[in-house]
């Protein structure tokens, strides 16, 4: 081999590298968000920001990485009995939580509308998966929520839970 075509080679090879490391180095990862029951509401509605992914091994301040960054507006009671599904894409690794960005919460009871303020922005539960290139990696939030009422203000307190979903069947 003469040096050009020495050169052709490993040029190609790296082209190569480049377009095909991103594909090898994620993998899939699929979320459906369902609700607990909400008492004493016809509606309640909240809106999901983003949700993250943590990298175990990483500070609790650092080593998240964004699932997805598109604003939804859920309805809380409807996702009693109907899922909102995402589908996503994280590098390949371990982690050890998700964590659920929230932003303006509606309360609607017999007619009334109720404005309330969320009583954090921020839900975080603990859940240990890995990411693989090869199997995706299907993750189910259940969101919670009560009305409650301190110091004249009215919150909406929410709760995540988050677990791996069967997929043996």
């Amino acid at each position: 081999m003469n040096s050009k075509q020495i050169v052709s080679a490993v040029s190609v090879a790296v082209l190569l590298i480049i377009l095909l490391y991103p594909t090898l180095s994620t993998g899939a990862v699929s979320m459906t968000l369902k609700s607990n029951r909400i008492g004493n509401a016809d509606h309640v509605y909240v809106t999901l920001r983003d949700v993250w992914a943590h990298q175990t091994g990483q500070s609790e301040s650092q080593g998240w990485i964004i699932l997805s960054n598109t604003s939804k507006t859920l309805d809380l009671v409807s996702l009693q009995s109907t899922t909102v599904l995402i589908d996503s894409k994280l590098p390949v690794g371990r982690y050890d939580s998700v964590r659920v960005d929230l932003a303006n919460a509606t309360w609607v009871y017999a007619g009334t509308i109720t404005t309330l303020q969320l009583e954090s922005t921020q839900l975080s539960s603990k859940l240990d998966f890995t990411v693989t290139a090869s199997r995706g990696v299907p993750l189910s939030l259940m969101i919670g929520g009560f009305q409650e009422t301190l110091q004249g203000q009215k919150f909406l307190s929410v709760s995540l839970n988050t677990s791996l979903l069967d997929t043996s069947s």
